[in-house]
């Protein structure tokens, strides 16, 4: 809002694109501070319009896709990111829940070394956990993918990972919070995010053993990826 304001004090018209709902990260109040504006997602335009009473335009994301798009051994269950507001703590019991699944973990935000050792000390016992990572090619971690695991206990306005991942062919099983939902869209399925972990496990396994339900969310994973919405060019024309 204060970059926008100042751009208008020298003539200089501004759209405003919000990301997140972190007030915060707003600046202020945006109502008459630019000529457009833009939301990533439904659930970000109605936060804004429940707030400010401003209509934002939709216009998801933007992706590379070949930054991401790999072919994949679907050896892993993928979980991103193990910090609390992902949901670390339920990705854990989930893995405990499944011993017969593989996992792997992946850091990416910045966590103290008290957390890192902390979580290697947790996940010590559970043999079928691997932690790896930070990484800058994510097709490392793809190519290993069978489904993104996203627990998550933020209100993200979207949810990258799954977008990243649907390039590939890989389903989510992530929360309803936030954009989420929207992100994962029919490629993947959706669980409650306050949902005990035996619930989570439970859909995990329904989608690892069902393998006619698998290829379903494979290919409906692939084909949302492609939708027109997501098309960079058409985005770039709205």
């Amino acid at each position: 809002v204060p970059m926008a304001r100042a751009f208008a004090s020298v003539q200089i018209p501004a759209v405003i694109y919000f990301r997140n709902v972190d007030v915060e990260d707003i600046g202020g109040d945006p109502v008459g501070a630019a000529m457009a504006y833009i939301a990533n997602s439904k659930f970000t335009a109605e936060w804004v319009k429940s707030r400010h009473n401003i209509e934002c335009t939709i216009i998801p994301p933007t992706f590379d896709p070949s930054r991401y798009q790999t072919q994949s051994s679907r050896r892993y269950i993928t979980f991103i990111n193990p910090h609390h507001s992902t949901g670390v703590e339920i990705a854990i019991e989930i893995a405990r829940l499944c011993p017969h699944l593989e996992f792997l973990f992946v850091l990416a935000w910045t966590l103290s070394e008290a957390a890192i050792h902390g979580l290697r000390r947790t996940i010590s016992v559970l043999p079928n956990v691997r932690l790896v990572g930070p990484v800058k090619d994510m097709r490392s971690i793809y190519s290993q993918s069978k489904v993104i695991l996203a627990p998550s206990q933020w209100e993200a306005a979207w949810g990258r990972i799954a977008t990243e991942g649907h390039f590939s062919g890989i389903p989510t099983l992530g929360s309803n919070r936030g954009g989420r939902p929207e992100a994962i869209g029919p490629g993947g399925h959706i669980v409650p995010f306050n949902a005990p972990a035996s619930e989570w496990a439970l859909a995990l396994n329904q989608l690892c053993d069902n393998e006619q339900r698998y290829s379903e969310l494979v290919l409906k994973s692939y084909q949302y990826s492609r939708r027109s919405e997501s098309d960079v060019e058409e985005q770039t024309d709205r």
